[in-house]
C-alpha cells in the first residue's frame, strides 16, 4: 500500500502500544503565549510588506 498508509498505520500502532504501556514516547513543553506572540508578530510584518509591495503597484499603475 501507500506510504501514507503506512505512515498511519505505524502512528496507530504507536498510540495503541503507547495507551497500553508497552512504550513511552518523548514529549516536549513549550511556551504556547510565546509562540502565539511570535506568529502574532510574523503575521503583521507579512501583512506590512504586503501592504508596502501593494502600494508600490498602485504607484506604478499611476505612472
Amino acid at each position: 500500500m501507500g506510504r501514507l498508509f503506512e505512515d498511519l498505520k505505524k502512528g496507530l500502532q504507536e498510540i495503541i502500544a503507547y495507551e497500553e504501556g508497552k512504550i513511552a514516547l518523548k514529549s516536549e513543553f513549550f511556551d504556547i503565549l510565546s509562540f502565539q506572540e511570535k506568529l502574532a508578530a510574523e503575521i503583521r510584518i507579512l501583512r506590512m510588506n504586503q501592504r508596502q509591495n501593494n502600494q508600490k503597484k498602485s504607484a506604478r499603475k499611476k505612472r
